[in-house]
């Protein structure tokens, strides 16, 4: 009975190694996944500014602009 006993211990030890290990790698997803979405924030805000500044510009383009890129024309 003492070595089942021992076995059932040893089995329960490796499994809390597994489990803090396992803790370590959600943590660290957590922390990537957490740093992801800011930079997604951070980057849509980013995105609607410039879209915002380019509604603002309202710049004639030239008349022959279509003609010269599809003849592949310069200047």
């Amino acid at each position: 009975m003492a070595e089942g006993v021992r076995s059932v211990l040893d089995n329960v030890s490796r499994l809390t190694i597994e489990f803090e290990k396992f803790g370590v790698d959600f943590q660290k997803i957590g922390s990537h996944l957490s740093h992801a979405r800011g930079s997604f924030e951070e980057s849509e805000k980013r995105f609607s500014r410039l879209g915002e500044r380019l509604k603002t510009l309202e710049i004639e383009p030239p008349a022959d602009l279509e003609l010269r890129v599809l003849k592949g024309v310069d200047g």
